[in-house]
């Protein structure tokens, strides 16, 4: 699955869309207004060049491109585990607070 970016005309119409392999990538595009994942695409990732169709066969349910070599993929994932730590101690201070 790809993350996109919509790219528009001043009045709102949609001029292109870049696509990425994981959000991390996609915030590297100036045109990025938050995550806009889970799309299905066929495309290369306009910021590491990956092949988004190899990507989703290979690796369906991956985040990013799945490349252990890919800079932008392992950040994307680090900072996933560091929401999802947050979030968990937020909740477990309400219970135990």
């Amino acid at each position: 699955m790809a993350n996109i970016v919509i790219i528009e005309y001043i009045n709102g119409d949609t001029l292109d869309i870049n696509e990425y392999c994981s959000d991390w990538c996609a915030r590297e595009d100036p045109n990025y207004q938050g995550w806009y994942g889970c799309v299905e695409a066929d495309g290369v990732c306009e910021n590491c060049g990956k092949t988004l169709n190899e990507m989703r066969v290979a690796r369906e349910g991956a985040y990013g491109c799945g490349d252990v070599s890919c800079e932008s993929c392992y950040k994307d994932v680090l900072d996933r585990i560091e929401r999802i730590q947050r979030v968990d101690a937020e909740i477990e201070g309400r219970v135990n607070g």
